[in-house]
């Protein structure tokens, strides 16, 4: 049996739970395997689309791929086992947890969370106080994960052919992912600390800004060769843009409230905001009522800081038919406000 060992820090509050979610945060294997792949399908949708005439063809042997991968068990298909044997272990302590109704607050302070942090966690806490309802700022309406916390996810293979296809998704959890609700806003964020086992020479965390650009350039090549129509998922290809922002703090928190105090501004009042995700306000479309964001924003310590990343996965926004259509120059307006200037990752 080959293995590896990826060793990860969580830096932000990691909003994460199981059936009784509302009631009791917990970590969870099944949560990190779904989000391997969803990296997974991420990184390999543009091997697949190369030279590919048929979108659904497409998708179809994207996902035949990885079910070899990670196995299946959708209804009414025969059960596939997965090529992979994942294995969960919380760090030195586990995790602590902030309970619902507590305030969240900065990292080892007692001041409760900014206006953008709270705009940021919309469905998660409450952003105003109210006295009608008896609720304070930063007030939590589900539990959650106290950051910084530490885990180690366990991967076994009988060929090191599947160890060398997951590696790649893994290392990207661990530079641009996060783990639960609003991780797409940057709570949950993953950063990957070590990695090691068969098949991997050296990898070293990034130490500087400039190692951390190497190291997802060198992920995403791959991703060049495909430059046509913009994928179906949520997929990197030559149009997907990753830029350093210029919100950098001490704390993690700090940085998603600068980030969620500049989206607050840019949004207000914009026409086609939907854009950023759905549902939005009075905005729907007739058929699907829901879309995820395609601008992820992600926390990395960098050395001694945190620094905002911004990702912006540019793809099929709603079916054909749909009368909402992306306007992608909303976003790259957005992504051109909060980068920092000459820190552009890709393309």
């Amino acid at each position: 049996m080959k293995r590896i060992e990826a060793k990860f820090q969580v830096v932000s509050p990691c909003f994460l739970g199981g059936a009784n979610h509302e009631e009791e945060a917990e970590l969870r294997l099944p949560s990190i395997k779904g989000v391997l792949r969803f990296w997974w399908r991420a990184l390999n949708y543009a091997q697949i689309a190369k030279g590919a005439t048929n979108p659904n063809k497409i998708i179809e042997d994207l996902r035949q791929e990885e079910e070899k991968l990670f196995g299946t068990s959708y209804p009414g298909k025969d059960k596939g086992q997965s090529s992979l044997i994942m294995r969960l272990s919380a760090g030195s302590q586990k995790p602590s947890e902030i309970k619902a109704p507590e305030v969240l607050c900065y990292e080892n302070s007692k001041e409760f969370v900014g206006v953008g942090a709270r705009y940021l966690g919309f469905g998660v806490m409450e952003a105003f106080e109210s006295k009608k309802k008896g609720t304070k700022a930063g007030e939590l309406t589900r539990p959650c994960l106290k950051a910084p916390f530490e885990f180690t996810l366990q991967i076994g293979a009988r060929e090191q052919k599947h160890l060398d296809e997951i590696l790649p998704a893994l290392e990207l959890l661990g530079l641009l992912g996060g783990l639960g609700s609003k991780s797409r806003k940057g709570y949950g964020s993953l950063n990957l600390m070590e990695l090691k086992g068969d098949g991997i020479d050296t990898w070293q965390k990034p130490t500087n800004e400039e190692k951390y650009e190497e190291q997802l350039s060198d992920l995403l090549k791959p991703t060049l060769g495909y430059d046509k129509e913009e994928p179906e998922i949520s997929a990197f290809y030559s149009q997907t843009r990753i830029c350093l922002t210029k919100f950098k703090h001490q704390t993690s928190m700090e940085v998603i409230n600068s980030y969620g105090r500049e989206m607050q501004d840019y949004r207000r009042g914009k026409k086609g905001k939907e854009v950023f995700g759905l549902p939005q306000g009075k905005v729907k479309p007739e058929e699907h009522e829901r879309r995820a964001s395609p601008l992820f924003f992600h926390v990395q310590k960098i050395g001694d800081e945190f620094v905002g990343v911004a990702l912006l996965l540019q793809s099929r926004f709603l079916p054909k038919g749909e009368k909402i259509s992306a306007k992608w120059e909303m976003l790259m307006d957005f992504l051109n406000k909060i980068c920092d200037k000459n820190k552009s990752i890709w393309p």
